[in-house]
């Protein structure tokens, strides 16, 4: 094991005399990423299948499922080392609450995560101070919820379906109050029960929200209305739409509809439908048929082949729809067939996952990955990127210390070339330490040793991703955390003053995070200072300040000592 080295010394001598979202995708998702020789995908790492997702930057992805909400680290594929405090009776705390209940949905704003459960209650969870109790903010709403993106005074609101009530709930963030009520009803006036909604924020005409039912209807509601604005009839009879999408221009809509199998499409401002299946002289909704009980639809923009994708969700899979949108026009579509029946099968056959799909999430441009919570409670990855699992690195659970180095161990279940980098993030943006090739797909490959620098490596915990990226300029990547431990810095006695029998000692404070405390050594030896083990006095590292002054008592006047003063950190 590499040594460190010990605490660092200054000594002087004196004579003692009295006196320390839209989004992008690089690649087109193509296959449920699924080798043979990586245990990763698809991940294990919940209970059972989300109810609702999304991410919190580049970084997590969010699932809620039960009464759980659960962070996944989108750069090493695992749960995050902080989660959101589990929802449970807390009441028997000091200001504590019943946060029991199974969440519905869940929304972002600002810094701020929003969760409305089954039970009535609206949660906030302060994602700045993630292990700190969510807040029940007593909402008495019952379903999915969605955020206004928009950052003007009169964006702070919430939009919540209450399946009981049969209506929009409109949520004032500022006030903490429910500021409207919004009763859902078909044209007849009978009462409808909501299924999903969405939020769109318009660049150029006013903002609305979109509400899917049970009855084949859609519902726009109109920012800042105390109505519904449009009723939009996508079916004369009763027809479950369980999801809907809008495109990244935010010019269409994409509605599910499970009853009939079918993927509706309406231009988003006008409200007119405008779907046009090719193989039907009639206009008619895109068919998915050869799938069935469709759950979720997610509509993104792709980089390779440069085009608009739908994929939507259901018990055979993953339907993939190519999609011609204009800025103002709906010009076509093509269901990829993902059958291996040769040329003489026409049927659009959806891709085919480990277990059947249901909430569907996708990433941004510098991710290019379809996640799917499935019914086995798994996460299904989806993308053309490689796959990389590092499994080990030569420091085990040693630091890496001045003057040591590592090596990391990884697979790719594609062939390709590698790069090792320090920090940044998931964009490749950190310092490069290593590069190579990866000749075999799903073999072991080492890096050449990592030599600490102390220009790439900080004290305490670092990131260290392996990125890979095949022949068609697709990238994937994992990361691993290593610890660096290096010594104190030095340290420089600045002053010393004196009183009886007992000496005060400044020096400079360091400002490396793990700094735990300084020792102050004295002898009258000179030859044993600087072996010294028993500190006189120990200075706790204090939170602020330039300098750190000490005091030992206890000497005797009229007598030469010498004093070293040693900087320990956690380790």
């Amino acid at each position: 094991m590499p040594c460190r080295l010990p605490r660092s010394w200054s000594i002087v001598i004196f004579s003692l005399v009295c006196g320390l979202l839209p989004l992008r995708l690089l690649g087109y998702p193509d296959r449920e990423r699924d080798p043979a020789s990586l245990t990763e995908p698809p991940l294990d790492l919940v209970s059972s299948q989300a109810t609702d997702g999304l991410f919190d930057g580049d970084d997590f992805l969010l699932l809620s499922f039960g009464s759980q909400i659960e962070r996944i680290d989108l750069a090493t594929w695992a749960l995050a080392s902080t989660q959101i405090p589990d929802l449970t009776d807390n009441s028997d705390e000091t200001g504590g609450e019943d946060l029991r209940g199974d969440v519905a949905g869940i929304a972002l704003r600002g810094d701020f995560l929003y969760a409305a459960q089954t039970d009535g209650d609206l949660l906030i969870v302060d994602l700045d101070a993630l292990t700190e109790d969510p807040v029940d903010l007593g909402s008495s709403v019952y379903g999915p919820i969605a955020a206004n993106p928009g950052t003007e005074t009169d964006d702070d609101k919430l939009y919540l379906l209450d399946k009981t009530k049969n209506s929009v709930e409109v949520y004032d963030i500022s006030e903490g109050v429910i500021v409207q009520s919004i009763p859902l009803q078909d044209p007849l006036g009978s009462a409808v029960t909501p299924r999903e909604l969405l939020f769109v924020d318009f660049a150029s005409s006013t903002d609305k929200l979109f509400v899917t039912s049970d009855r084949g209807l859609v519902f726009a509601i109109s920012e800042g209305a105390s109505s519904v604005s449009q009723t939009i009839t996508l079916a004369s009879t009763n027809k479950e739409l369980p999801a809907l999408a809008v495109a990244p221009e935010e010019n269409f809509l994409f509605v599910v509809n499970a009853t009939d199998t079918v993927l509706h499409v309406i231009n988003a401002v006008t409200g007119t439908e405008v779907d046009t299946d090719t193989s039907s002289a009639a206009t008619t909704p895109i068919s998915l048929a050869p799938n069935a009980g469709l759950k979720s639809v997610v509509v993104t923009e792709v980089e390779d082949p440069d085009d608009t994708y739908a994929f939507v969700s259901g018990t055979g899979g993953i339907s993939v729809i190519d999609l011609n949108l204009g800025t103002s026009s709906f010009d076509g579509f093509t269901v990829i067939d993902f059958s291996d029946g040769g040329a003489s099968d026409d049927e659009d056959d959806p891709l085919e996952t480990a277990a059947s799909p249901g909430l569907l999430v996708v990433s941004s441009v510098s991710e290019g990955f379809l996640f799917s919570s499935n019914s086995d409670a798994t996460l299904s990855i989806v993308s053309d990127n490689p796959f990389v699992t590092v499994s080990a690195t030569s420091l085990g659970t040693a630091s890496l210390t001045q003057g040591a180095s590592f090596t990391v161990t990884f697979q790719s279940d594609e062939a390709g070339s590698y790069e090792v980098r320090v920090g940044g993030a998931i964009t490749a943006s950190g310092s490069l330490v290593a590069s190579g090739s990866v000749a075999t797909a799903d073999t072991d490959v080492t890096t050449d040793a990592i030599t600490y620098d102390a220009s790439v490596f900080a004290e305490g915990t670092n990131r260290v991703f392996v990125f890979v990226t095949d022949s068609e300029g697709n990238r994937g990547r994992d990361a691993v955390d290593i610890t660096v431990d290096t010594p104190p810095g030095d340290i420089v006695i600045t002053e010393t003053s004196f009183g009886n029998g007992r000496i005060y000692v400044t020096f400079n404070r360091l400002t490396a995070s793990d700094i735990a405390r300084y020792n102050i050594y004295l002898d009258p030896d000179a030859t044993v200072i600087g072996t010294k083990t028993d500190a006189s006095v120990a200075v706790t590292q204090p939170g602020s300040g330039d300098t750190v002054t000490g005091e030992v008592e206890g000497l005797t006047n009229e007598t030469d000592y010498f004093i070293g003063v040693a900087a320990v950190d956690d380790a």
